[in-house]
């Protein structure tokens, strides 16, 4: 409301005192009328649609093993996974994939010396959606369907790691750019319609070899984790400011 009233045309605190005779009233009615147009933008709380998953997991082989498998995995036959969201919009997003350093040689090793090497593991996750309807607040109205990403670099470790040692902040294909995202599309039906937010087929590849530590007879003392990628927020909104759309006009 604080920029609202500041600006030009929307002077709505310029008002009378109470029970005195109030002069250019419909001057002040008409820069009411201005400030109300700007309130165009409302969040939007239910939307339902899609949600697409791609998720893949490999433990203990050397790195590259380790994170190519998890890539393999989560572009496999059975991915990604579909799901649903329903009444409330996602919140989050992301595409990023990462290693931690699970173990080292351990100096007593009496069996096959191909099974005593540095083991990682390696992960890979990325998520998409599509909205497929909307509930429109204002009967008969058109609207556009805005929904704003926050990307930023990741910040907590994969599984099975004590310390987040490296992130490589990096949007990929995912058709984001540094900072904050606004994307709309138009919605002259609000049950018959499917606006895309991410890429599903792109998931950054990490390269960062992390090093945990481990005692002197190969036991790990601290593990540390390293992802390539990005996690978002999400927002939902709707703009009543659009074609066939809803404000306060004259006539």
């Amino acid at each position: 409301m604080h920029d609202i009233v500041q600006e030009e045309d929307c002077e709505t605190f310029m008002n009378a005192n109470r029970g005195q005779i109030l002069e250019h009233g419909g001057e002040w009615l008409r820069k009411i009328k201005n400030a109300i147009c700007k309130l165009h933008v409302v969040q939007c709380y239910e939307a339902w649609g899609t949600a697409l998953i791609r998720s893949g997991a490999e433990h203990d082989p050397p790195f590259d093993e380790s994170i190519g498998k998890a890539m393999e995995e989560a572009f496999g036959d059975n991915m990604p996974a579909e799901g649903k969201f329903g009444s409330s919009p996602p919140g989050s997003i992301e595409s990023w994939s990462g290693n931690n350093h699970w173990k080292c040689p351990r100096p007593d090793w009496e069996g096959d010396p191909e099974d005593n090497k540095d083991g990682y593991c390696g992960y890979a996750q990325c998520s998409a959606y599509t909205y497929k309807r909307v509930r429109r607040w204002l009967s008969g109205s058109e609207v556009d369907l805005m929904v704003a990403v926050l990307p930023m670099p990741c910040t907590t470790p994969t599984g099975y790691s004590n310390e987040f040692a490296t992130s490589v902040f990096d949007l990929g294909q995912s058709g984001f750019s540094d900072g904050l995202n606004l994307m709309r599309t138009h919605v002259d039906d609000p049950h018959d319609f499917e606006f895309n937010v991410g890429n599903i087929d792109s998931i950054p590849r990490n390269e960062v070899v992390p090093q945990s530590d481990f005692d002197s007879e190969g036991n790990a003392t601290w593990r540390r984790s390293a992802k390539r990628g990005f996690v978002g927020k999400m927002w939902t909104f709707l703009d009543y400011e659009c074609e066939n759309g809803f404000r306060f006009r004259a006539g």
